[in-house]
């Protein structure tokens, strides 16, 4: 066999040398030969027109490729890579054994260039018979395209040949292709007999040994009437089956499971053994729930290259409906081996739909897939971010007088799916580009492809490495959304409306260290444009349909109706902010929707859209908080989008409705868990059931679509029709089951059917209004956000379809973007943040007005007064910025130059306040503090550190010369110290001694390595005091009085930390003014400009929501006890403590010793809280605890183990008390154990919602901790446990050496028994003495509170070591339990039951009995009755029981009859409650080194 290559030249290449050239060759390589042309200098659209020839040996390995490489030839170092392309031996085969084409070159990292390449390729296979095509398929099954590919060859052979069937009348020429396909059916048929009587004539003619091997990997698009569908695989081979697990509540469940058949039989019948894969609706195995099958012979695989069919899809069918339409597509590998055969290595899973899976596809004889055309309109986009850093444009504004505001980026777009794509033309410099064109996709239908990727991108051609094309943004749209399977769906439709594209933040340098943000991989953190597109679906081949078109007049016309805008307003309140991790900078949150807010692109008109600049301030145990007092600062955003509110109010009714039933369910599970009575549960179930059928009445629910008021698109009405159509069907069965329902457990499972089937209309895919986004900024670096779709804070009239987070104070996490945010080394928070939200109309806008009853929105007008610090003249006029500025201090603004804006009046006076940052003392309102203070050192170039002396100061470097050592340091008045000495903080990002590294402390951030250029470094000393006396308001008025609203700092700079007591070295000074503005009945938008550099600068006034007084509350944390909590040592164990966060307050639990499941019984304390937050909303969605749970470690930090958020009780009612409850435990997005707890908010002022409260008693105290009260804590009953330890089996190597003397402990409630030693392993790995019993051991009554088990095994070795080497943890004993009511009842005579009155029947029995009865001496007869009366008794046969006697008149006892093996029957536990495996696990739990010993 030949390869035969023609390399004719290349296009577009990109240019690698500075002078805008490549010097280009191309290299060929296959199977290690390699061929080179010649090196064409200064070209980058090359000719080469050379041929070469490869030997290709048979087989041709499945993965056999041609490697085509282009180089830049550099003179001077390596030569550079400029594009790639490898061309699979099988896709040359499949195309004809010829191709000649361009093909596209990709560089090092597959990223398309913008170059491509010519060839021409023959691949010459003597195996191949003439006119064959090589459509390897089976019989049964057929790889899907082949045989459209035959049919196609035939109607262009028909075509071409001029003659004969193809000049007569159409049925003719049809008669003439049918026979052609016919032929080319029979040759490929004759071909696969072939091979396989070949491989079977290789094997002797005897049994054999083979494998079958099955990968379930995934499913798509799967078609049933069941909603939801609960699928699982099963697979049959031969007289063997394997099923796999249950996927609930998808119709694209993913599975990666594998199976193995093995197998002896003959070749000839192995060749002929069917395999038969079916997917069914898990919860009924009827005949009905079949979703779909496929069947085929294990001959079809094994003459497969490498006998397997790798990563394919199978085309799922249904032969009890007459139609053979597609019921889904499933994703397998199969793998067939016989003696000798190497086994096949699976590649690795690609989840990406932009591969070409269609042409993967295996489908039945006789199923066919419609072709069609997938038409994606592109009409224009918007707000495309600048992409090239435009260091031309600016050496061009150097030689011209005007300055040209250019958009440097030059985008195009990109539509792909099913491994097709295609891409408009590009517009050179414009932001906001007009395409009109038409995008055609040749399609299958259906498909099992399920999105559909749109990305912008950014055409460079730059120099060198530059010239690659950059992502924009990336979307991907998916099918299931604009599209609906089966008989009553319909095909995928879209818009016209825009496609919001989401990725990195906008960084406009060469580099971008999240630029992989933009691919759409991972959630994107900023807003990167938006795309107008219609997206279409015909039904019909693609020939003579070109792959681009250019709209016409008419397409264009009808997109205008769908660009009005409307005015909509964000508003936002910032409460608090707490657990903040950026301490070394100032920091600020910014509101922005789409570019509107975003103050540091400046792509949108300035606008109150960012809190104030503030330090955070340390809150006394380990995390910072910003301090805003009573003045809780407010963003307001001014907007223009289209009105899609009547989208966004259908999902927000869908998803209130359904959230209003998952919190009944919750509730009612909660009752059943708290053991509550029959009738309680029952009630609670019937009122679920009404809430929902009254979410579902047609004056509460989703309306129809109103074309007058809003413009409609075809999806709209038909994603009503489906809507529509679910939620009747919801109402129907939600009837039924109220009327009909009889047991609790059974109707909560319907409960929860009916909410999986609401909770998959949740979704809508022309929803073009963008997301709101916080994000927190530190010296002007994005750090975290938050994304919150648009639907959740929109504003309704109607109640139920109103955002449930509009004008509600509500908990936010931000968290980091990019890998950071997913990353197990960065567990920390990056902040909380309490705020309160509302998105609407403007006309809307008196509705956020109204919504503040305890506060008032006031807007003022800031300055800031500079002064500088003279040698011998002291504080004069600022030097180095204006006296009076902005709190960046860039813009001068002087008092006199605010103007009133229009309709708007000064309120008073300019009035001196303290800073935003100022809040008294930190450790005001609190009992115990924990003091820090660092320690600096500075050295000169290459000075060891032993030389340096120690100065101490604040985390903002401010060093204080009064101290020269930290024993001299005196606790505060009215304080006492509470540790003996001051410690180092090592649990940070420090080194050994706790130092942390760096050049310069104002120029860079520190490093916990040091090297040999750093000459600054610092370390952390913490010190706890106690409060001796709490009067302390006398004190802070002095002290606010005394430093006359001053704020100092070293210098002036835009990051610079300010404080409010002078110190020595301080040479800058600021102070803040604010005036108030009074809207008037005209008022408009409120701004103020200034001129700054010959410019117009424009500034916003600052608006806050003021409350007079705040209300004071106490918050009790009971923190008892945790469950499976990950492990932190490579013992297997935790020393554990729970850090409790609340607002600005966080405190800790001690420390727990060498367990999984430790229990800490503490009652934690924050007193004297102060919120300003009003009571009635705080009752509705209450502030939310975070208890963060970590591993203490004496020498590195401590490991972060798992995180709890919990909304805290809160209740109008003062003596009702909260109940301990299982929190999830999460590490990432893993569970990882569960916490025991209760949190109680109590109020101690009077407000208008919660009465004041009589502060309960303090708990008891235990080692100086208050334990979790009587009345709250479980009661506890006495147990006795017994455990039956058989046996060790299968242990591992622990540190290299074997399992020699090992032994098991049973840890429970702090309690511990252990065996004997196993002498030796090796000999007997069984116990001698098995039995291990806590006689007297006190668990929780209520099952709910059931405590965890620990079963670990510590190995006996040498100088009394004995390490642990394996644990279980059994977290609910409550199925081990023995109760009395499981006993059998008494035994009885009928003459005792007649006495009671009581007349026994097996129906009323809850369990089978058998029950032995005394017969009355008056009847007794011993010869008359046996075994054989009782049983035809009990089943009912009375012609029987005739033949033997009455037997029912002396005995009522009878037999329960089970029609199936006892091993099957629930009750019998399938024979195995006598002994159970427990999997032993080893190291971290989940960890690197977690494994299943």
């Amino acid at each position: 066999m030949a390869l035969r290559v023609l390399v004719k030249g290349a296009v577009n290449l990109p240019a690698m040398d500075r002078g805008g050239t490549s010097d280009p060759y191309a290299k060929l390589i296959y199977s290690g030969k390699t061929f080179q042309t010649k090196t064409i200098k200064k070209a980058l659209n090359p000719t080469w027109n050379e041929s070469f020839e490869f030997t290709v040996k048979a087989p041709v390995p499945g993965d056999a490729a041609l490697l085509i490489r282009v180089y830049d030839k550099d003179f001077i170092g390596k030569d550079e890579l400029i594009g790639k392309v490898d061309l699979l031996l099988k896709e040359i085969k499949k195309q004809g054994y010829n191709i000649d084409g361009k093909y596209p070159l990709v560089d090092e990292d597959g990223k398309p260039t913008s170059g491509s390449i010519s060839l021409a390729v023959q691949f010459d296979d003597p195996e191949r018979e003439f006119g064959e095509d090589e459509a390897d398929g089976a019989e049964g099954a057929t790889e899907d395209g082949n045989e459209d590919e035959d049919d196609e060859d035939v109607e262009m052979d028909d075509e071409e040949d001029g003659g004969g069937e193809t000049t007569t009348a159409d049925g003719g020429r049809r008669r003439g292709r049918s026979r052609r396909r016919h032929a080319a059916a029979a040759r490929k048929a004759t071909r696969r007999k072939q091979r396989r009587d070949d491989m079977v004539t290789k094997f002797p003619d005897k049994e054999l040994d083979f494998q079958v091997r099955v990968h379930i990997i995934e499913a798509r698009r799967l078609v049933s009437k069941f909603q939801p569908l609960d699928p699982v695989v099963s697979v049959f081979v031969g007289n063997q089956s394997r099923q796999s697990r249950v996927v609930q509540d998808t119709d694209q469940p993913y599975w990666d499971e594998m199976f193995f058949f093995e197998l002896k039989m003959k070749p000839v019948d192995i060749f002929d053994q069917m395999m038969r894969i079916h997917v069914d609706h898990s919860r009924t195995f009827r005949k009905n729930a079949r979703i779909g099958l496929f069947e085929l012979d294990l001959g079809t695989i094994y003459i497969e290259d490498d006998h397997a069919f790798v990563h394919k899809w199978l085309l799922l069918t249904n032969p009890a409906i007459a139609s053979q339409d597609a019921k889904g597509f499933l994703k397998v590998s199969l793998v067939v081996l016989g003696p000798g055969d190497p086994a096949v290595q699976l590649p690795q899973l690609v989840m990406d739909d932009q591969v070409d899976i269609e042409s993967n596809l295996l489908r039945p004889t006789g199923a066919q897939l419609q072709q069609g055309v997938l038409q994606v309109k592109v009409f224009r986009a918007e707000d495309v971010p600048r992409m090239d850093v435009g260091f031309f444009s600016g050496l061009k504004s150097l030689f011209t007088r005007r300055k040209e505001e250019i958009d440097l980026v030059d985008p195009y777009v990109e539509i792909s799916f099913a491994g097709k794509k295609a891409r408009t033309d590009y517009h050179k410099e414009n932001a906001n580009p007009e395409f009109n064109q038409k995008i055609n996709l040749g399609i299958r239908v259906p498909s099992m492809c399920e999105r559909i990727r749109v990305r912008i991108i950014d055409r460079d051609s730059g120099l060198g490495a530059i010239n690659r094309d950059d992502i924009v943004g990336t979307r991907y749209i998916p099918l299931s959304h604009i599209s609906v399977p089966g008989d009553e769906g319909f095909l995928p439709h879209f818009g016209p409306a825009y496609v919001n594209l989401y990725g990195a933040p906008r960084k406009f340098d060469i580099t971008d260290e999240y630029d992989y943000l933009n691919e759409g991989k991972m959630e994107g953190a900023a807003y990167r444009g938006r795309v107008l597109l219609e997206i279409g679906t015909t039904i019909g081949p693609m020939k003579g349909t070109e792959p681009v078109e250019t709209l016409t007049s008419d397409e264009m016309v009808q997109v205008v109706p769908f660009l009005r805008r409307r005015k909509f307003v964000v508003h936002a309140v910032f409460f608090g902010a707490s657990m903040v991790s950026e301490k070394d900078g100032v920091v600020e949150f910014e509101l922005s929707v789409g570019n509107y807010g975003n103050q540091l692109d400046g792509a949108a008109m300035l606008q109150p859209s960012t809190t104030q600049a503030l330090t955070p301030t340390y809150n006394g145990n380990y995390y910072y908080y910003m301090s805003w007092n009573e003045r809780k600062p407010c963003c307001r955003i001014t907007c223009q989008w289209e009105d899609v509110t009547h989208r966004l109010e259908a999902l927000s009714v869908l998803a209130n409705t359904c959230g209003r039933l998952a919190s009944g369910i919750k509730r009612v599970k909660e009752l059943l868990d708290f053991e509550a009575s029959a009738k309680q549960c029952a009630s609670a179930v019937i009122q679920v059931l009404n809430v929902l059928l009254d979410d579902l009445a047609p004056q509460n629910t989703i309306q129809p679509p109103d074309r007058k008021s809003h413009t409609t698109t075809k999806l709209d009405l038909k994603l009503y029709e489906v809507r529509k159509a679910v939620m009747s069907a919801v109402i129907r069965e939600a009837t039924e089951l109220r009327d009909n329902a009889t047991d609790v457990g059974e109707a909560l499972e319907k409960c929860d059917e009916l909410l999986s089937r609401l909770k998959a209309l949740v979704y809508e895919a022309q929803n073009s209004f963008p997301d709101i986004v916080i994000w927190m900024l530190s010296s002007k670096k994005r750090i975290a956000f938050v994304r919150i779709p648009a639907y959740k804070l929109l504003f309704s009239k109607r109640a139920l379809a109103r955002g449930n987070l509009c004008g509600e104070c509500v908990t936010v996490n931000l968290k980091y973007h990019g890998k950071k945010g997913e990353s197990a080394k960065s567990p920390q928070l990056p902040a909380q943040l309490r705020v309160k939200m509302w998105l609407g109309l403007a006309e809307d806008e008196s509705d956020w007005n109204k919504s503040h009853e305890l506060g008032s929105i006031a807007v003022f007008a800031e300055t800031y007064e500079n002064q500088s610090k003279m040698p011998l003249i002291g504080w004069k006029d600022a030097v180095g910025r204006p006296n009076w500025t902005g709190s960046l201090g860039k813009v001068s603004m002087p008092r006199e130059a605010f103007k009133e804006p229009d309709g708007w009046t000064w309120g008073g006076a300019w009035d001196a306040v303290p800073p935003h940052s100022y809040s008294g003392n930190r450790d005001s309102d609190i009992d115990s503090f924990q003091d820090d203070i660092f320690e600096y050192q500075m050295r000169a170039p290459g000075v060891n550190w032993a030389r340096s002396e120690s100065t101490f100061g604040d985390v903002g470097g401010n060093i204080n010369k009064e101290i020269e050592n930290l024993e001299n340091i005196e606790a505060p008045p009215n304080w006492q110290w509470i540790d003996s000495e001051w410690g180092v903080d090592i649990n940070r990002a420090v080194d050994e001694e706790g130092w942390e590294y760096t050049v310069d402390d104002i120029l860079s951030g520190y490093n916990p390595s040091e090297r040999v250029y750093h000459l600054t470094r610092r370390r952390r000393w913490l010190r706890s005091r106690q409060k001796t006396t709490k009067d302390e308001k006398e004190a802070e008025k002095a002290q606010m009085k005394a430093f006359e609203m001053w704020e100092y700092a070293r210098v002036f700079r835009a990051e610079a930390k300010y404080h409010f007591k002078a110190r020595t070295f301080d040479m800058a000074r600021r102070r803040r003014w604010i005036r108030k503005l009074v809207a008037g009945p005209s008022a408009g938008p409120a701004h103020f400009e200034f001129e700054h550099k010959k410019d117009i600068y424009i500034e916003s006034p600052r608006m806050s929501l003021v409350f007079d007084q705040p209300y004071s509350y106490e918050l009790r944390a009971y923190v008892y006890q945790a469950r499976g909590i990950r492990s932190g040592d490579e013992s297997g164990m935790s020393d554990a403590y729970c850090r409790v966060s609340f607002q600005h307050r966080s405190l800790q639990t001690r420390v727990i010793s060498e367990t999984v499941m430790p229990t800490w019984d503490e009652t934690l304390v924050f007193d004297n809280l102060h919120l300003c937050e009003d009571p009635r909303q705080m009752l509705k969605n209450p502030p939310e605890v975070v208890v963060e749970i970590f591993d203490k470690d004496t020498i590195a930090k401590d490991d972060f183990l798992g995180r709890v958020g919990s909304p805290v009780f809160v209740h109008a009612n003062a003596g009702v008390q909260p109940a301990l409850q299982w929190y999830t435990i999460k590490h990432l997005s893993e569970e990882s154990g569960q916490l025991l707890a209760a949190f109680h908010l109590i109020a101690t002022s009077e407000n208008p919602a919660i009465k004041m409260q009589q502060l309960p008693k303090p708990p008891q105290t235990r080692e100086k901790k208050y334990i979790v009260p009587s009345g709250i804590r479980p009661e506890m009953q006495r147990y006795r446990i017994e455990m039956l330890t058989w046996g060790i089996r299968d242990m591992k190597r622990f540190q290299a050496l074997t399992i020699g003397n090992p032994a098991v402990q049973l840890e429970c409630c702090g309690e511990i028994k252990a065996t004997e030693p196993i002498e030796d392993m090796k000999k007997n790995p069984n116990f001698q003495k098995s039995t291990l019993v806590f006689e007297s051991i006190y668990l929780p009554k209520k099952k709910i509170y059931c405590p965890p088990l620990n079963i670990g095994v510590v190995d006996h070795r040498s100088f009394g070591r004995k390490p642990l080497v394996g644990l279980h943890c059994v977290r609910n004993l409550e199925r081990y339990q023995y109760s009395s009511a499981l006993s059998p009842p008494p035994m009885s005579t009928p003459k005792e039951a007649r006495e009671k009155g009581k007349t026994f029947s097996p129906e009323a029995a809850d369990e089978p009995v058998a029950v032995v009865a005394e017969i009355d001496p008056d009847k007794k007869d011993e010869e008359k009755f046996d075994w054989w009366s009782k049983y035809y008794a009990s089943i009912g046969n009375a012609s029987a029981a005739l033949k033997v006697g009455d037997y029912s008149k002396y005995y009522e006892d009878r037999i329960q009859i089970y029609n199936s093996n006892l091993e099957d029957v629930d009750e019998f536990e399938r024979l195995s409650d006598f002994l159970e495996t427990f999997p032993l696990m080893r190291g971290n739990w989940q960890g690197e080194n977690s494994r299943t010993i």
